[in-house]
């Protein structure tokens, strides 16, 4: 008898699991660093942003053959980043805790039987929770800021239509991430500020047969809270 389809709570737990333990190493990573300082001594920020994900066309491996002519669509998305900068350190060079993920899709033509050629495709969701080590420079009303970042990334395929492969509803690969990113402040009032920001991010993904080098630049844009 053929073996019977994963349950989808068996297909997301990877995903879950991955994520909550990124979830909670990143904030015993802020407890761990903030110890010792009072919240008079450290400037708090909480922001939440939207994204525009543009990944690079690298070609995915399937069954250990690279398909040419691969394309690794992105689209738009959601994150929410919590940080702190010592003023023991001047408050230049601080931690922040971010998760965000979006949406995109892998197509490739793949030749089949008679020498025709299919396009294989598939949906894929990206979802990362990273800490990153930043530095700023507070300039009048607006704020400088820069820095590099790693943790944890989910690719999670749906909607696969690839022939040859044994297609599973939902599958997800756990991945380690790492990203660089720089953006831009700008203060609406003591509090408040709005920000943009540029990160290049990095990744790669193993699922059953199939295997992809995930390297994408993100635009975002939001608006944050001082504590």
């Amino acid at each position: 008898m053929p073996d019977r389809p994963k349950s989808l709570r068996a297909l997301v737990r990877p995903a879950l699991s991955g994520l909550l333990r990124s979830v909670l190493a990143g904030l015993l990573v802020l407890l761990l660093a903030s110890r010792g300082y009072a919240l008079e001594q450290v400037d708090a920020e909480l922001s939440l942003y939207v994204l525009g994900a543009f990944p690079r066309d690298n070609d995915v491996v399937l069954n250990g053959v690279s398909q040419v002519g691969t394309t690794v669509s992105g689209g738009v998305g959601a994150g929410f980043k919590a940080g702190f900068y010592p003023k023991v350190l001047g408050g230049f060079v601080g931690l922040e805790y971010e998760v965000y993920g979006h949406g995109g899709e892998i197509t490739f033509p793949l030749a089949t039987g008679g020498g025709s050629l299919h396009q294989a495709s598939t949906d894929l969701t990206v979802i990362n929770s990273m800490v990153n080590l930043l530095v700023r420079y507070p300039w009048a009303v607006f704020t400088f800021y820069g820095g590099v970042g790693v943790g944890h990334s989910s690719g999670i395929l749906s909607g696969t239509d690839i022939p040859g492969r044994q297609d599973q509803g939902l599958e997800t690969a756990p991945a380690f991430g790492y990203q660089f990113l720089g953006g831009l402040q700008a203060n609406v009032s003591e509090r408040v500020f709005v920000f943009a920001e540029y990160k290049y991010f990095s990744s790669n993904y193993h699922w059953q047969e199939l295997s992809l080098d995930y390297r994408a630049n993100y635009v975002l844009s939001g608006l944050g809270m001082r504590f």
